[in-house]
């Protein structure tokens, strides 16, 4: 076996809130961070309905917002995945409701459209408004149901889609590119990281978007950050870690559901993926 000499020794530090000298939080507990990278991708399972199979993946990167080069990169990736139509009751895999799928596509597309709305501060902005009845038509069918390949062709299509609209295709310039307050690239955002539930281990963004989850990052005529001004706290969201050491998971998406665990179990899935 020959070693692969670029290959990383040491993982990403985590993005977090940061606490200050009087044990709160800066910045009202929002994170600072910046968008560096919005990337189709495949992944593939190794349990449940699409074990074996080769998926597409749509994965958000966010970077601290450095202000001076001996800061630590700290990173947060949110993952977008292919939906599943079915959950386990015993040992057979049974369909899940229709309606209940349609919700969460409808819930995964609001994600994405909120961060890609908050990237208007970008000088190469583009909105959603621009995407023509074509390009609708021919990526935004997400079918609820039908067969595997279907919705892999189906997700595949998105997911490239919306890399491609805010990286830019052909002439048009990345949407997170040019950002005058951003010297490494990228495009300034605060961002909400929440616990994740129930077992609080790691930061994740909200699975639901609720009054958001990012917002453009403004700044002063000191060319200073600013703190946001629309993003709140539901009552029933918390950035405490439990205390039960300094592992902080992976986590990709948070359910607020009590149920969270119990769901993913059913569905073949892992929490942490």
């Amino acid at each position: 076996m020959k070693l692969d000499i670029k290959q990383k020794a040491v993982s990403n530090l985590p993005l977090k809130p940061i606490q200050d000298k009087e044990g709160g939080f800066k910045n009202g507990g929002f994170v600072r961070s910046v968008l560096k990278e919005v990337v189709f991708d495949t992944q593939t399972y190794e349990k449940g309905e699409y074990e074996g199979k080769e998926v597409p993946v749509l994965k958000f990167v966010w970077e601290n917002y450095r202000t001076s080069d001996s800061e630590p990169v700290r990173v947060h990736i949110h993952t977008e995945k292919i939906l599943p139509t079915l959950q386990r009751s015993g040992e057979n895999m049974e369909p899940i409701d229709e309606d209940n799928i349609n919700d969460n596509i409808q819930n995964m597309w609001k994600r994405i459209k909120h961060i890609i709305e908050e990237l208007y501060t970008s000088p190469n902005y583009r909105s959603v408004d621009t995407i023509t009845e074509k390009q609708y038509n021919e990526n935004f069918d997400i079918p609820a149901t039908g067969t595997v390949e279907d919705r892999v062709t189906a997700y595949t299509k998105f997911f490239k889609f919306i890399a491609e609209f805010v990286n830019g295709k052909g002439n048009q310039k990345s949407m997170l590119a040019d950002h005058k307050y951003a010297k490494d690239g990228g495009l300034p955002q605060n961002l909400k990281l929440i616990a994740s539930y129930p077992e609080r281990k790691g930061y994740v963004i909200p699975r639901w978007t609720r009054s958001g989850f990012v917002e453009a990052m403004l700044f002063d005529n000191n060319g200073k950050p600013m703190a946001p001004v629309r993003l709140e706290f539901a009552p029933s969201e918390t950035i405490v870690l439990a205390k039960t050491g300094t592992y902080e998971a992976k986590v990709d998406n948070s359910s607020p559901s009590s149920e969270a665990k119990r769901v993913a179990d059913n569905l073949g899935l892992d929490l942490d993926d």
